[in-house]
């Protein structure tokens, strides 16, 4: 979950059973250093922690479902984190809407088009204030 001011760039993020979210700055991708609270649902008792995040101007940041990083054809490897953060260090000049096709469409060709799991990329892109 995300709450982004977005004139300010500030914002907030509770880390529920997702990957972190991947932060491309500066031509690099790294993710976003958040503490991991229980998956949505698992225990009506958990309090979940609203995280700070700061964004700079120019920045990326890319949201994404376990589907993207764990997709693995019969008997084959994993899409992995490291082949989407290559992904997204080559896509930088790219759009935002671009990105998160570009991501889904990778991920469908390395499953050969046999999805077994969700595929959910949300990619925004922070310029700075307006002035």
């Amino acid at each position: 979950m995300l709450r982004l001011d977005v004139p300010g760039g500030t914002g907030a993020v509770i880390s529920a059973g997702h990957p972190l979210p991947r932060l491309v700055r500066g031509g690099r991708v790294k993710p976003v250093g958040l503490d991991a609270d229980l998956p949505l649902g698992v225990d009506p008792e958990t309090i979940y922690r609203m995280q700070p995040l700061q964004l700079e101007p120019g920045d990326r940041l890319v949201l994404l479902s376990d589907g993207v990083l764990e997709a693995a054809p019969e008997g084959g490897p994993a899409y992995g984190a490291g082949r989407l953060e290559e992904l997204l260090r080559a896509s930088r000049e790219l759009s935002a809407h671009e990105v998160a096709r570009l991501v889904v469409g990778e991920v469908i060709g390395h499953r050969a088009g046999d999805l077994a799991d969700d595929l959910t990329v949300v990619c925004l892109d922070w310029r700075g204030r307006a002035s």
